[in-house]
């Protein structure tokens, strides 16, 4: 099988106890993936920074590529924050380092202003 290189995102925690593609219900604590293609059941090599895991497709996503359980991006030693929960907007799950770690990474440029709030 030819092997490609792609960027994994991890699903988003609402979706903990949903019902999914294939028809089960997806878990956090499952290691298993979303694909937008690759048939239900597809087992995918996965690997990142010298670890590798196999994870069954049991999902469809909106993804560019494949989005991973909680379990696997955590066995995989992916710790950084859902990139999914950052473009839906929900700000809160984020310290101040990581949206900046983000942005910059991104090739943003970064402002920040601190305020007194009005009177």
């Amino acid at each position: 099988a030819e092997a490609r290189h792609v960027t994994a995102t991890v699903y988003a925690a609402d979706f903990h106890g949903r019902r999914d593609a294939c028809g089960g219900t997806y878990s956090d604590y499952r290691v298993t993936a979303a694909h937008p293609w690759l048939p239900c059941g597809t087992r995918v090599r996965v690997s990142h920074q010298g670890r590798t895991l196999v994870v069954p497709i049991t999902d469809r996503c909106q993804c560019e590529s494949i989005d991973l359980s909680y379990a696997a991006a955590k066995r995989l030693g992916v710790t950084q924050p859902r990139m999914n929960d950052l473009l839906r907007g929900r700000m809160d799950k984020f310290g101040l380092d990581a949206l900046m770690l983000l942005a910059t990474t991104a090739g943003l440029t970064v402002e920040l202003r601190v305020m007194k709030p009005a009177a």
